[in-house]
């Protein structure tokens, strides 16, 4: 149940830290698609996925979350976008 903890302490913080630290995973994200060319893999221009097993694990687990926040993100934006009309 910890990590219920942990929301409720985000959930608390200024609106203005929450706006900062979701501005810095969308930048990291946006960078960390182009950096792993994903956006080929998604619109199919690379038949096959070939992974840089040179790369550190840390640095790639941060690219990959970072990416799935930023989708994270959009999808919500597009949400409350949706929900206004």
């Amino acid at each position: 149940m910890h990590q219920f903890n942990v929301f409720q302490r985000i959930h608390t913080l200024p609106t203005f830290v929450k706006a900062i630290l979701a501005l810095t995973v969308i930048g990291y994200g946006a960078y960390a698609f182009w950096y792993e060319a994903l956006y080929m893999y998604l619109f199919f221009q690379i038949p096959y996925t070939y992974f840089d097993f040179n790369q550190p694990l840390g640095e790639f687990f941060l690219n990959y979350v970072s990416i799935s926040g930023l989708f994270a993100i959009m999808a919500y934006g597009a949400e409350k976008v949706k929900n206004k009309n």
